[in-house]
């Protein structure tokens, strides 16, 4: 009967690791769990609001959508899977022309962007990024956001549409890696939370299962007398305390060994990876924006030394210098695009590790509670979850591995991202460049008036 139960215990935590692994689909259904059963109380709390307020007297006012409502639509939004930035950038975009290689082992992924050809900035480009800074200049900034998103989602859908027809590659880019390093999280919380779960199992169900008493013939060695000074203490061991001490720390180091070589052989690599190429992606996309500044700025300096007239110079100084300050604002807000995922990455890496282990702990309590499992009565002081031994100093020793492991989860990410090789907004120093194109005017200019004067 105890290895039935042990099986069906077994069999739910297996069947709730591969659910979530599946990785959309539970999430979405508890995003839509939480919408449904917290949206009665949205409006109850409602009616009950307006009613207040007509019994106090108070006059109509339309009611902006905010308090319990909001609350609960952001918590939903925690689990969904298509973020507003997500639409933003799906929107008239076709992803096919990004070409992203996807590398998988076993469970985790990492990615393997390639790089987009650079393009020689002539005149034709330059007139081209014109017509996208005239639009982004003229950008109407929106005051009416859905209270049911997040406020650094909204923030970056924003700057998806003001950008929608430069830069939508780059932030389709990083928030692949955004997903991706999310999910290789999740799975290794998945991962990780099923071992402990199944050490917790097997010594509380199964740990007098195996008679390591006999076969390592204590019997034969016991009782044991202890002399210390005058005294001498016989010591005898039972066979089930020596079979559930040695189940103790046989499971917990398996336990420890497969956290280990999971973590080590796959997960931290990928993510590595992940971390490396993510940054590798912002050093030649920024490197190209910096070059096209660069460019731009020369060509702003030289517009008064070329030969044409004045409306072609007043033409190519307008055009240089328009473009000149949205590159800067480019690269401005795909910075802080990457603040906005480097935030989201840290934020939802936090939920999946403090929820896949309340999941699988109350899965445990529900199967057991349901089954009626005597092993697991923490009422009964007769139970074997208190007749344990090793069990609990080295479970605890594999629980502290099990925290320190995923503490470090996303260190990866940030060990390659803080080293910050790419060209940043204040590298391009615009008002440095600003101050050099029109000291290069005024000297231009100076130079006329000079030849001028000497003609007069």
């Amino acid at each position: 009967m105890a290895f039935e139960n042990t099986g069906i215990l077994i069999a739910a935590i297996v069947l709730v690791a591969l659910l979530l692994l599946q990785r959309k689909a539970p999430f979405r259904l508890i995003g839509r769990v939480v919408q449904a059963v917290a949206r009665p109380f949205a409006r109850v709390i409602r009616v009950v609001t307006r009613r207040l307020r007509l019994i106090a007297g108070a006059q109509a006012k339309p009611e902006p959508q905010i308090a319990i409502h909001s609350a609960v639509g952001v918590i939903a939004r925690v689990f969904a899977t298509g973020t507003e930035a997500d639409k933003a950038i799906s929107d008239n975009f076709d992803i096919s022309t990004v070409h992203i290689a996807r590398n998988k082992q076993l469970f985790c992924t990492w990615l393997s962007p390639v790089s987009m050809p650079h393009v020689i900035y002539d005149e034709a480009q330059a007139e081209a990024d014109f017509e996208k800074a005239k639009q982004f200049f003229g950008t109407s900034i929106p005051t009416d956001t859905n209270p049911q998103n997040l406020y650094e989602d909204i923030e970056s859908a924003f700057t998806v549409s003001m950008f929608k027809d430069s830069d939508k590659p780059c932030f389709y880019v990083l928030s692949q890696f955004r997903k991706s390093i999310n999910a290789n999280v999740m799975i290794l919380s998945i991962v990780f939370s099923a071992i402990v779960s199944l050490v917790a199992v097997a010594n509380i169900m199964l740990s007098t299962s195996i008679d390591f008493y006999g076969a390592f013939n204590v019997g034969e060695k016991l009782p044991v007398t202890l002399s210390l000074w005058v005294v001498s203490l016989p010591i005898d061991i039972s066979r089930d305390f020596f079979n559930r001490f040695v189940f103790g720390i046989v499971t917990c180091f398996l336990g420890y060994c497969l956290m280990w070589l999971f973590y080590h052989t796959e997960y931290s690599q990928f993510q590595r990876y992940n971390g490396q190429h993510l940054k590798t992606y912002l050093v030649d996309y920024l490197a190209r924006l910096n070059n096209n500044f660069r460019q731009i700025q020369t060509n702003a300096a030289n517009t008064m030394l070329a030969e044409a007239s004045v409306e072609e110079m007043k033409h190519d100084a307008v055009l240089w210098i328009t473009n000149l300050r949205w590159m800067a604002f480019r690269a401005f807000y795909i910075e802080s695009y990457l603040k906005n995922i480097l935030f989201q990455i840290r934020r939802n890496s936090s939920y999946y590790l403090l929820l896949v282990p309340l999941l699988f702990f109350t899965l445990l309590l529900a199967v057991t509670s349901v089954m009626g499992l005597p092993e697991f009565n923490v009422l009964n002081l007769e139970s074997a979850i208190y007749k344990q031994n090793s069990f609990y100093l080295f479970f605890a020793m594999l629980l502290l591995a099990y925290y320190q492991y995923l503490r470090r989860s996303v260190s990866f990410i940030w060990e390659s991202i803080q080293q910050h090789d790419w060209f940043k907004f204040r590298e391009l120093d615009i008002q440095d460049a600003m101050t050099r194109i029109l000291d290069a005017y005024v000297t231009q200019l100076d130079r006329w008036r000079g030849v001028m004067k000497s003609r007069g």
